[in-house]
């Protein structure tokens, strides 16, 4: 698989994630913890998948998320 330095990203790390929200890193936590956001573990890392933050987004847009 060739790599290509354009490709747009899958999976973003908390801070960017809470950056995008406008959040502290530790509310990103908390919206993991409570099921709100999806994340995955990558080794000792814990990504989330930007279409899981895109339906976040949505839900709140929506009124869904708390």
């Amino acid at each position: 698989m060739a790599s290509d330095s354009t490709a747009t990203p899958r999976f973003i790390d908390l801070k960017t994630a809470a950056t995008i929200l406008g959040i502290c890193r530790s509310n990103v936590h908390k919206l993991i913890q409570t099921g709100e956001l999806e994340s995955v573990k990558l080794g000792a890392r814990r990504l989330i998948p930007v279409d899981a933050l895109d339906v976040f987004i949505d839900q709140l847009r929506s009124g869904g998320a708390s």
